[in-house]
């Protein structure tokens, strides 16, 4: 679900390229057509273009949001910052970012320039259970995807957070929790979700549950780890995108929210989940593997998954209906099946 460009295409092309023209120094730079995904996330506009004449490239401006912005505290420049570092590193693949821009002038907010992948990325809508290269694979090939796509993330957990621009290090990953739990209960008057006895059942069990965790070392987070977040090509993975929830926190946080974020796209929307995919205990026990260490309190980070994801798709929903995309609530059932998935969720804590 993209967010409105904030200026025509012809307009952001003309931008751009004189944009790119001053920040190289080359005349000769000539950005093609303006396209925008037709589908995608909603919490930043994503703008494809190629370059030709004196460079060529197939290029993506990542512009950040203004009237649509879904979380309360977003920190642009962050996301470039991290994904700038992770390529420098190496050790996980991202695109290649270029350059960074603060001035509002341009494009009306801050952006940032980087490489467009080569490879495909399951769609979320439709899900990827339903229709799509995905479920066009064989279920042998399923299987290999997600292995792949639980070694990338966990790729990125080894890494030392000390040495990424993720703000200071938590001295332990509980920490890392209990701030974001309270991050969340004191955001959810700007979330605003429909069903607040849910909303108050939900952090009062979060609450109860987070007395009892086990500690755990605060790792890199991706934050929103998924599937559709991800790049394949012919190896494997091939890139890992949007860094706008990245954090600092136990590797737990990011793995429910894997799985959870699958789960809403199958069980969450009433589709069935396709053969060959692993399912929880399967790709807990690989991720134990790669770690060398036994996954703790997968219920709470469940949980505290599936209510942020609540929050998250009600504040979607109701940029969306403002912005003109949808009327109404049931023209985009998002936030009630979040509500809904939630509810069976915290039944079973």
């Amino acid at each position: 679900m993209p967010v409105p460009l904030q200026h025509t295409p012809e307009k952001t092309r003309e931008l751009l390229q004189e944009w790119i023209r001053q920040r190289t120094g080359d005349a000769d730079v000539l950005v093609g057509d303006v396209e925008i995904p037709r589908v995608g996330g909603f919490s930043n506009e994503t703008l494809f273009f190629t370059l030709s004449g004196s460079r060529v490239g197939q290029l993506v401006a990542r512009v950040a949001p203004t009237g649509h912005q879904v979380y309360p505290d977003p920190n642009f420049r962050q996301q470039y910052e991290v994904q700038r570092a992770l390529h420098l590193g190496g050790a996980v693949r991202v695109p290649r970012p270029h350059w960074y821009e603060e001035d509002p002038h341009w494009l009306g907010a801050p952006f940032f320039v980087m490489d467009q992948v080569s490879g495909r990325t399951p769609a979320d809508f439709p899900s990827y259970h339903r229709t799509g290269w995905v479920a066009d694979l064989t279920p042998a090939a399923r299987s290999e995807l997600w292995y792949a796509a639980v070694r990338a993330m966990h790729d990125l957990h080894r890494l030392d957070p000390r040495r990424l621009p993720l703000g200071p290090v938590p001295r332990s990953g509980l920490e890392a929790v209990h701030r974001t739990l309270r991050r969340y209960a004191a955001r959810v008057s700007f979330f605003e979700p429909d069903f607040p006895d849910l909303t108050r059942r939900t952090l009062d069990r979060l609450d109860a549950m987070s007395t009892r965790l086990r500690p755990v070392e605060p790792v890199p987070l991706w934050g929103d780890a998924r599937i559709g977040n991800m790049v394949f090509d012919d190896r494997g993975v091939a890139a890992l995108l949007d860094f706008e929830m990245a954090g600092t926190g136990p590797a737990e946080m990011d793995l429910a929210w894997f799985l959870y974020l699958d789960r809403h796209l199958s069980e969450g929307i009433g589709a069935t989940r396709l053969p060959g995919l692993p399912d929880a205990a399967e790709t807990v026990a690989h991720y134990q593997e790669l770690a060398g260490r036994s996954v703790v309190d997968l219920r709470f980070y469940e949980l505290l998954a599936g209510f942020q994801f609540f929050l998250i798709t009600a504040r979607v929903t109701r940029l969306a209906i403002a912005s003109g995309i949808v009327t109404s609530r049931s023209d985009l059932p998002l936030h009630d099946n979040a509500a809904r998935l939630l509810t069976r969720v915290l039944t079973d804590c």
